[in-house]
């Protein structure tokens, strides 16, 4: 027996202790499971949807009252890249782009970016994800480069990120910075007092839930961070939970793309996945 099937069956086994309990409860008991976090997501989704459904309710609008009833999404055309500028049509109705850096050198990249903003439509920007690739020196480079270009945010720049290097960089620069898959290795304590970036991407199934993941985002809120749900490239129960997120941020959420345009990369799905209406998704 394997690790992950031993903890499986200490999680089957603990489920049975919790056998009968009113759903509500349950809810609530759900961390003395201690399942891992795309398991905890999982439950709470099923748990939450239930709950929603048994008050007439949205998830967005169970999780909070004045949720927003349409949630803007950014385009997503993979990896910069020379052929990236030919894919720019498949983005039309979308007023930010995704897109992968850190995978080439910092000149080209610089070369095909001042290529696409070119021939960008008005109003459209582009969102960046380096994906931890730079040193700092690098980081710095490429930043002050870009500084006039249509660049609406930089996800994870740093390959080893600190909150030192990263409060530099941010201070020198008009784009903002978003942590991702480095939040987690923050005090959160010194993160909420003293933000190094202008903002953070959370992600469900990775912090467990739909209810940790509010819970960040309103620390972030009051910390005078912006705040963006993505998805892991879920199923569309997982982003119709994620966008349930995304509406529940109210009016705070609606300024910003969220990254929930993620569901035509499977090549099937478990069930009907959020339609995407100009660049957004409408929650009824």
């Amino acid at each position: 027996m394997n690790q992950r099937q031993y903890n499986l069956i200490q999680i089957i086994q603990k489920i049975e202790v919790f056998n009968g309990l009113e759903v509500e409860k349950l809810l609530a008991s759900l961390d003395e499971l201690s399942p891992p976090p795309a398991a905890r997501c999982g439950v709470e989704m099923a748990l939450i949807d239930l709950l929603a459904k048994q008050s007439g309710l949205t998830m967005a609008s169970w999780l909070n009252s004045d949720a927003s009833n349409k949630v803007q999404v950014n385009a997503n055309l993979g990896k910069l890249d020379e052929t990236t500028i030919q894919r720019l049509p498949g983005a039309d109705g979308y007023s930010v782009i995704k897109l992968k850096v850190g995978m080439a050198s910092i000149k080209q990249e610089l070369e095909w970016l001042q290529q696409l903003t070119a021939a960008l439509p008005q109003g459209v920007s582009l969102r960046l994800d380096a994906n931890r690739a730079w040193r700092f020196e690098q980081a710095s480079e490429f930043l002050s480069a870009i500084s006039l270009l249509p660049i609406e945010s930089i996800e994870e720049p740093l390959a080893t990120p600190n909150w030192e290097q990263l409060n530099r960089l941010q201070q020198a620069s008009n784009i903002p910075l978003a942590l991702d898959e480095s939040l987690c290795k923050f005090d959160l304590t010194q993160l909420w007092q003293q933000p190094p970036v202008k903002r953070i991407t959370l992600k469900p199934m990775v912090l467990g839930g739909l209810l940790p993941s509010l819970k960040l985002a309103q620390q972030a809120f009051d910390a005078g961070m912006d705040v963006i749900v993505t998805t892991t490239v879920d199923s569309a129960v997982g982003v119709w939970a994620a966008t349930a997120l995304a509406a529940a941020l109210g009016h705070k959420g609606e300024a910003f793309a969220h990254g929930l345009a993620t569901s035509q990369w499977l090549a099937d799905n478990v069930a009907e996945p959020p339609t995407l209406q100009h660049g957004g998704i409408i929650l009824l």
